[in-house]
Parts: structure tokens; C-alpha cells; sequence
């Protein structure tokens, strides 16, 4: 389990190098060609993101997008998940589409595109909170973190990892917290495996770590589960 350390050195924050972070869902289903449109909750839901979007893209010159694995292209496609729609993390991207992009780079590039498309959005290969924040001070950019991520699976019957009745507790449990900022929750949380969780959940541990750090003096966002799975769509602005 990943741990933040309270007495990490300053980060220079204040200086404005980190200036927004955002959160959003991995789901396929914000891509119109994938999910079509008119349906209020998918709508919702879709709204909510792209609204994380314009945030960080009015916010900073560039995005890091946290990751667990490497990306082997910069350039995507939804192909796999049924519409050839190209997505990219860099603008004027003329190389190959990669139809085995990781799809919370999928996610980014697609956010990016749409709403950013003169920004770059480069990955972070996530190792500690500690080696994320020299990364981010070395940049002389006004820098954006961007967190693609999930709740819980496993909120209603028909969710993707089945039902199970303490789903809704823990989700209702890191929904708050991150709302209110209540970071020693999430660092602190349990059951993320039990409850569909465990592939987030060093990526909700280093945001907290990150917003504990930064302190930041906006936020604004919402959550929902319209599908049995725990969405959270919000922004930090320093």
C-alpha cells in the first residue's frame, strides 16, 4: 500500500507550478460514438468531465496524467471498444493509433482532444507521491495533474463486479472525502479489492497526497454510480 509522508520537503506550489488537478472516471461510455447521446445519466456524467477539461485546460500549459503502466504510443483509438475514434496526448500527433492504449490514457487523450487541444498531456509512470512532486517542480510550466480513476464495481446488481452490499458504504465513504478533502480517509480507506476497487487505488492515495500537499483554494465537481460503478468528476484549483 502506497503511504503518503506528511513531512515531504516543500514542493515551490506556491509558486504556481502545480496551478489545478483533476479527477475523472475511466469509462468508455463518455465517448458519444461509443454511448450516444440522450441518455440523462450518461449525459450527466459525460457533461461533468468535460467540464474538468475546460478547468485544467484554463488553468496550465500542460497535464500529467498519472498512470501504473507505460504507454507505448501517444496516439489512441476507441477501436476496441467498438468506434475507431483517434485520440492523442499531443498536439499535431501524426504517428500510428495505438489500439492497445491503456484506456485511462484513452480517457486522457480523449479529454485532451476535446477540450485542450493545444496542450500536451504527458504520462507519469506512478512511482511515490514524493517523486511526482520533484517531477512537477522541475517544470517551468504551469503544470495540471490529471487523475483518471474509479470508484467501487460493484454498487448495484447489474454493476460490472456484481453487487455486493458494502459497496455502497465504502463508496459513500470515498465520495465524501474527497469532496470535503478529508485525505487521511482515503489514505486510510479499506476494502478497495473487496469492492472492485484495487486497480484506483494507489492512484486516489498519491491525489490525496497531492491535495494534501497543495492545498488547494477552489474545488468544484460532483459523483454518481449510474451504471453500478463509482464516478467522480472534480477539480482543484491552487
Amino acid at each position: 500500500m502506497l503511504s503518503f509522508d506528511a513531512t515531504l520537503p516543500p514542493s515551490g506550489y506556491g509558486d504556481g507550478v502545480l496551478t489545478a488537478v483533476g479527477l475523472v472516471p475511466s469509462a468508455p461510455l463518455l465517448v458519444p460514438e461509443l454511448s450516444g447521446a440522450g441518455n440523462p445519466d450518461v449525459d450527466a456524467v459525460r457533461a461533468a468531465t468535460v467540464e474538468v477539461g475546460r478547468v485544467l485546460a484554463t488553468q496550465a500549459d500542460r497535464w500529467t496524467v498519472l498512470s501504473l503502466v507505460e504507454s507505448r504510443s501517444s496516439k489512441g483509438t476507441f477501436r476496441g471498444f467498438g468506434a475507431d475514434v483517434e485520440v492523442s496526448l499531443r498536439p499535431g500527433d501524426l504517428s500510428n493509433a495505438d489500439s492497445e492504449m491503456p484506456l485511462h490514457f484513452l480517457i486522457a487523450a480523449w479529454l485532451r482532444t476535446l477540450t485542450a487541444p493545444a496542450i500536451e498531456a504527458r504520462p507519469y509512470v506512478l512511482g511515490t507521491a514524493t517523486e511526482l512532486f520533484t517531477a512537477l517542480d522541475e517544470s517551468a510550466d504551469r503544470e495540471a495533474l490529471l487523475v483518471v480513476a474509479d470508484g467501487s464495481t460493484m454498487l448495484t446488481p447489474k454493476a460490472p463486479g456484481a453487487f455486493h452490499p458494502d459497496a455502497p458504504a465504502f463508496e459513500e465513504k470515498l465520495d465524501t472525502a474527497i469532496e470535503i478533502g478529508d485525505w487521511a480517509t482515503v489514505l486510510e480507506l479499506d476494502g478497495w479489492d473487496e469492492f472492485g476497487a484495487g486497480e484506483s487505488q494507489r492512484l486516489f492515495q498519491v491525489l490525496a497526497g497531492v491535495l494534501a500537499e497543495m492545498r488547494p483554494s477552489e474545488t468544484r465537481g460532483t459523483h454518481a454510480a449510474p451504471f453500478g460503478v463509482g464516478y467522480l468528476m472534480r477539480t482543484w484549483v491552487a
